[in-house]
């Protein structure tokens, strides 16, 4: 027989019973929000600015507070998400804890009401104990405080009341999994660790796999822009992930609001489920099920003890493969024994469940022996040249002789997309690489190379080499003479070339520092762009290693939206101008640009640093230590200064600036500081080219 009593008195009297929690819950966020808002308004209304005028500092002040505003009350709040959180497990421990008493739940159980409005009723309790006090205080603080402090706008009232939405969709998704913990679980002590796995597990063990896969496997590379797959896995993960992006007023992927949204939707119907099937006598036992202890068990002793080895490993300092496969085993064999007390308190059960131990220790060896001897083959893996469709590269060595620090994050993914149909060069030296491993270790210099593969299946692969930098630049070189490749990765295709709206141009020459900005129009930009495109397009790679550059043409973008600059730092490009690009210097210097040599006079001192041996590691014996710019670490230099004119003025014509390399006995080139009597300071590498008029100086310096 059913209780005909109404289900809102039933939620009511619940929230009667729980009224500490609520009470607690309306304290904490009438302090995080109103009280909060209201101060930090109160000390962004009190700022004095005494170096600007009366109008630029009330701009000041309403800029102040608008962001105040989004700081506290928008979805960037780190607080807010750390609270949501403590939130979603209190109230489940709160409303659900009365399953772990097993007098408490023959008596719940036994009154003549359905079990699903039972569940219901306190899940529903909970969460409306929660988000009730939020919901109030965001809109008291908003509309009420403010209103009167003149904050609310178009732009506020969108992001506060899409930030109040987003957190209550993110403590649904938290709070649903801990009241799923708490089903499946017999102990407050189990519980919290359920909470936990729940919430945690999944990003934990994505990371761990990417760690172990970049520590044992040489070719491994996950692209940074890619979407990390751990953040789908917790909803915990997916509120940050969300949140930052709103914070910047960037918008996530569907796929991620699809992820949060499902784990609601799984994970409340699994805990009808379960509360429905729950027995009765599962209070005060660990889990409900005892099959449940030993699968918890083996997932957590796993990871665990891979990552246990890890921790011992950087602590210890020890880095060997043998080291780390005791430290993992012993690790397996402790977390076992650590969960199994935790299930019973019991020292003589830790061993109790031995199947189960097995094979957490097998599969930790398991584990082991995949990342230690890679019977896989991961890092001999290349796929067939019949089934790649095209390939992207990257590599420093590859924009070095194009640009002068065109490094960043943004370039990585501009060239790891170029899809080069053209690809036989590169499929062989990674194809080298892989089959003869023992040669490249053996080069004295090497380089770095990232690929991406594009299969006819149309997936992606992407791997990381470690290449001999001779054959790379062997490589590029036959690259360069394929338009293809001079189509879609020399200067002409870059998105700072192509999008800039500007240019300026320095004598990189005579190590000038000082850009000469051009005022060209907007069909002269596009004619001087295409002039050093049809130039740049016609030298190749070995063409540029034997030439020193002339003068650097600056592209320049003068306006870049906040989310443009995260994705993208780069504003400008500075790319080589060599002998070769003879029309476009022509077009350079009668649109305004000179040719200014160093004067001597203008020159306080002159710092020159000569190397003294190879480049080489502190940690490695350099006799044994192959050089390469990976390894490289430092260099001994003698230094050379120079204060009087005349000894400046002979240096100066002694000397050419040049573009970093290591020449074939593993040295840097020579390195030139100036110091200018008006503060400016150039620094840059150099080549000698007069030893013999250079020499007595630096003997009697």
């Amino acid at each position: 027989m059913t209780s005909k009593i109404s289900f809102f008195k039933l939620l009511k009297a619940e929230m009667k019973n729980q009224g500490w929690l609520i009470a607690l819950a309306s304290f904490l966020c009438a302090v995080l929000f109103p009280v909060n808002y209201q101060l930090q308004l109160d000390r962004i209304a009190n700022s004095v600015y005494t170096d600007i005028s009366p109008a630029e500092a009330a701009e000041l002040i309403s800029m102040d507070k608008q962001n105040a505003t989004l700081d506290i009350l928008g979805a960037g709040n780190d607080l807010t998400m750390i609270l949501t959180v403590i939130a979603a497990a209190v109230c489940a421990a709160a409303f659900f804890s009365y399953l772990h008493s097993r007098e408490k739940t023959d008596f719940y159980h036994s009154l003549a009401i359905r079990r699903e409005t039972h569940f219901a009723v306190r899940y529903l309790g909970g969460l409306f104990t929660a988000l009730i006090p939020y919901i109030a205080c965001i809109l008291i603080a908003f509309f009420g405080i403010g209103t009167a402090a003149g904050t609310v706008n178009a732009e506020t009232t969108t992001a506060v009341l899409s930030a109040a939405g987003f957190f209550c969709l993110s403590f649904c998704a938290i709070y649903t999994l801990c009241v799923l913990a708490m089903l499946i679980t017999g102990r407050l002590l189990i519980a919290l660790g359920g909470m936990i796995f729940f919430c945690a597990y999944g990003p934990i063990c994505v990371q761990l796999v990417q760690n172990m896969m970049n520590r044992f496997f040489d070719t491994y590379y996950v692209p940074y822009w890619h979407s990390d797959i751990g953040t789908y896995f917790s909803p915990v993960s997916l509120m940050t992930y969300i949140g930052k992006g709103l914070r910047y007023s960037e918008s996530s992927p569907v796929s991620i609001w699809a992820a949060l949204v499902a784990f609601i939707i799984g994970g409340l119907l699994l805990c009808v489920f379960v509360y429905k099937k729950r027995p009765s006598e599962a209070a005060e036992n660990a889990l409900i099920h005892t099959k449940l202890e030993s699968i918890f068990k083996v997932a957590v002793c796993i990871p665990g003890a891979i990552a246990l080895a890890s921790v011992a490993e950087f602590f210890t300092g020890y880095d060997s493969d043998m080291w780390f496969i005791v430290s993992a085993l012993l690790s397996a064999f402790l977390i076992n024994g650590v969960i199994e007390f935790v299930y019973n308190f019991d020292l003589r059960n830790i061993i109790r469940h031995k199947i189960s131990g097995g094979i957490a220790i097998g599969g930790t060896a398991l584990a082991l022996v995949l990342l230690i001897f890679d019977p896989l083959g991961y890092d001999r893996w290349q796929p067939d040249i019949d089934d790649v469709q095209s390939m992207s590269i990257y590599s420093y060595s590859m924009t070095e002789p194009l640009s002068e620090y065109y490094t960043s994050y943004g370039n990585e993914v501009f060239f790891l997309d170029r899809e080069l149909k053209d690809f036989a060069p590169v499929y062989e030296l990674v194809h080298e690489t892989i089959n003869d491993p023992e040669t490249v270790s053996s080069e004295s210099r090497t380089d770095t190379l990232n690929v991406c593969y594009t299969l006819k299946d149309g997936s992606k692969h992407y791997r990381y080499y470690t290449v001999s930098e001779a054959a790379l630049k062997a490589t590029l070189e036959e690259l360069s003479l394929s338009d293809e490749f001079r189509e879609k990765y020399y200067p002409s295709a870059w998105p700072e070339v192509k999008e800039s709206d500007g240019v300026s141009v320095t004598d990189w020459k005579n190590f000038s520092i000082k850009q000469q900005v051009l005022d060209l129009s907007g069909s002269e930009l596009d004619e001087l762009k295409q002039l050093y495109a049809d130039e740049t397009n016609k030298v190749s790679f070995s063409d540029m290693e034997k030439s020193q550059p002339v003068a650097c043409l600056t592209f320049l973008t003068e306006s870049v939206s906040e989310s443009q600059y995260w994705q993208n730092p780069g504003t400008e490009v500075s790319c080589f101008i060599y002998p070769q690009h003879e029309k476009t210097l022509q077009f350079l210097k009668a649109h305004g640009m000179t040719e200014t040599p160093l004067d001597a006079a203008e020159i306080a001192s002159l710092s020159l640093q000569i190397p003294e041996e190879p480049v080489h590691t502190s940690i490695i014996d350099p006799s044994e230590q192959s050089l390469s710019q990976e390894a490289a670490g430092y260099t001994s230099y003698s230094e050379y200064l120079f204060s009087s004119e005349a000894d400046i003025n002979q240096v100066l014509s002694c000397i050419e600036r040049c573009r970093y390399y290591i020449d074939d006995e593993g040295c840097e080139p020579n390195y030139i500081y100036i110091v200018f009597k008006d503060g400016d300071v150039i620094d840059a590498y150099c080549a000698i080219t007069d030893m013999d008029a250079l020499a007595p100086l630096l003997n009697n310096n």
